[in-house]
């Protein structure tokens, strides 16, 4: 593992997911922690909850919106991450894109579909009603077990809605956000949900 990480471009940063377990030994080869991950899952939602405006338009997403996409989800992440978002977006279920009416891009969200439930992520939005109504559009859409991961901060600022929308904390396991490379970049106002650490 290490000669891979060894591999990589200093001004790249290295951004993973661990358990208490793997903690120490990311520690050990240069990982320092950025924060914790929260995990929201629910079987049943009430998409009311998240009490959107009606004046955002969302649609399908497709390739012609990838430059745009790829160009958001840069500024939430904090670094280059396209030939991830292409892969994403070909194996997402699910692909919203918010506009404003001067047809800019103000976020987006993929949604994929497992086994054992829909995973939101990421999802990246300009503001927190074009996130809500990104979520809610998604969740409308599907009827079975819905999985969110997300950054401290996020989580902090949606519990209420999230809990009221039917989703539960999962607190019995911890998971953290290492890095290697750079300090933590992305934004947490723009950077909602993260792809899932598990497809589980």
């Amino acid at each position: 593992m290490t000669p891979c990480f060894a591999e990589a471009i200093k001004s790249v940063p290295v951004v993973l997911t661990a358990t208490v377990q793997g903690q120490p030994v990311y520690e050990k080869i240069g990982f320092q922690t950025a924060g914790y991950i929260h995990t929201y899952k629910a079987q049943t939602t009430n998409p009311a909850a998240f009490r959107v405006s009606g004046g955002i338009h969302l649609s399908p997403a497709d390739g012609a919106d990838l430059p745009s996409i790829e160009a958001l989800d840069e500024k939430g992440a904090g670094t280059n991450r396209s030939s991830f978002i292409r892969k994403r977006m070909e194996r997402a279920s699910f692909r919203l894109i918010a506009k404003n009416e001067h047809h800019e891009t103000t976020g987006f969200a993929f949604g994929i579909e497992t086994p054992a439930n829909l995973m939101i992520g990421p999802l990246t939005a300009n503001d927190e009603q074009t996130a809500l109504s990104l979520i809610q559009s998604l969740i409308s859409s599907y009827s079975g077990a819905i999985r969110l991961d997300m950054q401290e901060e996020t989580a902090e600022r949606l519990h209420e809605t999230l809990v009221e929308a039917g989703f539960t904390k999962k607190t019995n396991v911890a998971h953290f956000m290492m890095i290697r490379g750079k300090e933590k970049l992305n934004d947490p106002a723009l950077f909602y949900f993260l792809a899932s650490q598990a497809f589980s």
